[in-house]
């Protein structure tokens, strides 16, 4: 398997993983990476999403796309980034993929969800000012009444 952005690019283009951007490097590393020869021997990079191909003269049109969106807390790090069109990326907003959104709404991640929030509830979380239901909707399945 290709690899994407590497340890070393990275190091040399480090991002806070709060930050909203991408660095523009990672972009052009992983256009470089990805990029195929054509027929016409231009090497052209296709959006994973819309299947469109794109040379190296139109590479302001890619966007260093949040795979988990940033709106949704989705980190700016190499394992949630790829590379995708403009339009596909206004057109995604912060759409979460129905296979992910399936596992969001899986009893196992509510627990997780609820355990976690639970932890901070119990060690004093000063942000932890409502009962759990209120972040959650409701208990997961097993899980005491009060608690």
């Amino acid at each position: 398997m290709q690899e994407d952005i590497s340890d070393v690019e990275c190091l040399l283009f480090p991002v806070d993983p709060l930050a909203r951007a991408f660095p523009h490097e990672w972009k052009v590393s992983l256009f470089r990476r990805r990029a195929k020869r054509d027929a016409d021997g231009v090497f052209r990079y296709e959006c994973p999403i819309c299947k469109h191909k794109f040379d190296h003269l139109s590479l302001e049109y890619l966007h260093g796309d949040h795979i988990w969106p940033y709106s949704l807390c989705g980190e700016t790090t190499r394992e949630n980034f790829r590379v995708i069109c403009g339009s596909c990326n206004s057109a995604k907003s912060n759409y979460i993929d129905s296979v992910i959104r399936s596992a969001l709404g899986s009893g196992d991640f509510r627990r997780m969800v609820f355990d976690f929030l639970k932890t901070l509830e119990n060690a004093g979380n000063p942000l932890m000012d409502h009962r759990l239901e209120d972040f959650i909707g409701a208990r997961p399945e097993g899980s005491p009444k009060g608690q």
